[in-house]
């Protein structure tokens, strides 16, 4: 034993089998629980002989090497070698590195759709106890740069990929994905997306309400939306039609919220419509006033900001408009969890097929991982990442409990 006077413990040499991955077994059997492996077998290509991995070994693997903070697939060898860990699992057959990215390339194709199949699945299963009916759901889409061959130049002169993701903002589920090219702009076939994200709701939930930045300010998609009856806020772009609706916003209709009198911000409502718009909606604007203004040349006094709605004004003020439409940016910082906290801001195939496969299961272990938070952790473990749950402190442990009608 050393004894150290620094910290409140001492180290002792023993010959016990231990595991740097003590949390992946619970993990583990709420998967297994959720019925992975069977949806795997199932929806995804089986092997060509008897010898061949199943499915369900890959899907387990990729999931728990995501989960576990692998950030490449060079890393399942820290599962396979992990002795202790493979007792607990019960000797689970772990696929090389090599057999990971071999089958990502060969049923990247034809597993892509039996991937979407499982995630739709699994969210309706994480879903199903749930008393909300109806959700919001927030679009964006996500720069991953890349070096890969099947990259392509993003509208930020970087080289990557440009996905396209769809979350509830009430359960933080990404309900849609969409792998892109990088050189594919965010704002093409957003009614085809809203669309897939509609379809991928399970039976007696819906999508009420829809927030987005201005990729998704297009006549085509408001006048769905408007059909389907969704409130929406999406970015307004400033165009010369929308500043001219804006300078016609008398200068008494502006005003600062009423508990908040020196508020930096004014705000007023005015009606707009484009051009292809079945009918006019409203403008929600945010007006601050430019600093020293006075010192630059052809600079207005204000700086405006406006988004698209159909709220109710009587209900939801300009104010409060802009208020419920910043809580989007929840799903940019969940963006962030899936990039960083699961590893899927680095692909790792040349294929485009192959990655936006590895993709997808990188968004299937997300959704795993916020559904293990919600139906088996402690509520106040909600709002933490990955990254917090891996190195939790220890006097924030607190006994989780497993329900397998879950």
């Amino acid at each position: 034993m050393i004894s150290q006077d620094v910290f409140n413990f001492n180290i002792e040499r023993t010959e016990k089998n231990i595991t740097a991955n003590a949390g992946l077994p619970f993990f583990a059997r709420y998967i297994h629980g959720l019925g992975i492996n069977q949806l795997a077998d199932t929806y995804l290509p089986l092997p060509g002989n008897a010898k061949g991995y199943k499915p369900s070994e890959y899907i387990d693997t990729f999931i728990l090497l995501l989960c576990g903070g692998g950030r490449s697939l060079e890393d399942s060898r820290m599962l396979k070698q992990d002795q202790p860990l493979q007792t607990v699992l019960g000797s689970r057959a772990v696929p090389s590195s090599d057999a990971m990215g071999d089958w990502l390339r060969r049923v990247g194709a034809e597993g892509l759709p039996g991937a979407g199949r499982i995630l739709a699945k699994v969210n309706e299963r994480l879903m199903r106890h749930s008393d909300t009916s109806v959700y919001t759901l927030d679009v964006d889409a996500t720069e991953i740069v890349s070096q890969k061959q099947s990259a392509r130049f993003t509208y930020n002169n970087n080289k990557g990929y440009m996905p396209m993701l769809g979350f509830l903002a009430e359960n933080q589920l990404c309900i849609c994905d969409e792998f892109r090219a990088g050189n594919e702009s965010p704002n093409s076939k957003q009614i085809s997306f809203y669309e897939d994200c509609v379809r991928n709701m399970p039976a007696g939930k819906r999508i009420g309400y829809y927030r987005a930045d201005s990729a998704c300010y297009q006549s085509a998609l408001i006048n769905r939306l408007e059909k389907d009856k969704v409130r929406f806020a999406i970015t307004a772009r400033m165009d010369k039609a929308v500043y001219q609706a804006i300078a016609q916003i008398p200068e008494k209709d502006w005003y600062r919220p009423k508990d908040d009198p020196d508020h930096p911000f004014e705000y007023a409502l005015t009606v707009h419509s484009m051009e292809e718009t079945d009918q006019a909606f409203n403008l929600s604007v945010k007006r601050e006033r430019i600093r020293q203004g006075e010192l630059f040349e052809h600079v207005g006094e204000y700086k405006y900001h406006a988004v698209a709605t159909n709220h109710d004004p009587d209900k939801l003020p300009a104010d409060r408009i802009h208020c419920w439409y910043n809580q989007r940016c929840r799903a940019e910082n969940l963006n962030k969890e899936v990039k960083s906290g699961f590893g899927l801001e680095r692909m790792p195939c040349g294929t485009f097929k192959a990655n936006a496969l590895f993709f997808r299961l990188g968004i299937l272990a997300y959704n795993l991982f916020v559904g293990f938070k919600r139906l088996c952790c402690p509520q106040g473990w909600v709002q933490h990442t990955i990254a917090r749950k891996r190195y939790f402190p220890p006097e924030s442990h607190q006994t989780c409990s497993f329900d397998r009608d879950h």
